[in-house]
């Protein structure tokens, strides 16, 4: 390495000689106008930092507000449909909705209707919800797995209301009956069933982008097609009139809104969307 000789003269004690590596370079002093652009520059950076966090923040407040809105809405209609079938057991509306769907000539649904309400019966219900928990853990989705297993609180905690409410079904006089059961008729446990159950399943299909597109695709069609079909395979049946399944509808909506509430906010389905 070159060295630069730097010699300083002493008075009456000789020389003394420093010697400083070529290429070294001391800083100079930072004049003020400097200073204050390079703070003002950080100062525009963290606005804009801000800002940036903000609008995010500033969305998912006005999302929220809409959902809110939304579920504050369904509870609203749960009050005034179970306040409506305590006072009209037996409406028009019902009997004209069973009558039409029942009324169908063209061709006979029956066994059609029957298979879609299968996975609702009480005999069949747990076994899709067990096998859906195993591939999911299987496939090292263990969160879902017990979320899978999860749908099985709201079917409980229907049979509870409907023993609150105790519907009557519809009988002979007024339909045919094609199924016949025990129990109170409002909610539908088979739609209640369905939105949760299969309602999960599709939302997973859709949010979980590491999933397969033939499985997420073919398990997607299936499960939208069976939440809007097990209405018209229950007023077919004669299990329901129109406004328990409608019923269905609005309770399985409240009880899978809970569900996904802690299904969505979880860091893995955030990374399961961007992958």
């Amino acid at each position: 390495m070159f060295l630069i000789e730097n010699t300083i003269r002493l008075s009456g004690n000789g020389t003394r000689t420093d010697f400083i590596p070529l290429g070294v370079s001391f800083p100079e002093e930072t004049p003020l106008g400097a200073a204050s652009a390079a703070k003002e520059d950080n100062r525009e950076d963290r606005q804009k930092s801000q800002r940036r966090i903000v609008v995010p923040r500033e969305r998912a407040k006005s999302l929220n507000r809409r959902v809110l809105a939304f579920y504050a809405l369904i509870v609203v209609s749960i009050i005034g449909l179970i306040l409506f079938v305590e006072n009209y057991p037996l409406s028009d509306f019902d009997l004209l909705v069973t009558r039409e769907i029942q009324g169908q000539r063209a061709w006979d649904p029956t066994p059609l209707m029957k298979c879609i309400s299968i996975f609702g019966d009480a005999a069949v219900a747990p076994f899709p919800v067990i096998i859906a928990a195993l591939l999911f853990y299987m496939y090292r989705r263990r969160r879902e797995a017990r979320f899978t297993l999860a749908v099985i609180l709201p079917d409980l905690f229907n049979m509870l209301i409907k023993i609150v409410i105790h519907r009557p079904r519809p009988t002979l006089e007024d339909a045919k009956i094609l199924e016949e059961f025990t129990q109170s008729g409002f909610p539908s446990g088979h739609v209640v069933h369905y939105v949760v159950f299969f309602g999960f399943l599709l939302t997973v299909m859709i949010v979980d982008k590491t999933i397969s597109p033939f499985w997420r695709m073919s398990v997607g069609i299936l499960s939208a097609f069976l939440i809007f079909t097990v209405s018209i395979s229950r007023i077919y049946l004669g299990a329901h009139w129109a406004t328990d399944v409608i019923g269905g509808y609005l309770f399985g909506l409240v009880y899978l809104g809970i569900i996904l509430k802690f299904y969505i906010k979880d860091p893995n389905v955030k990374r399961h969307q961007t992958v």
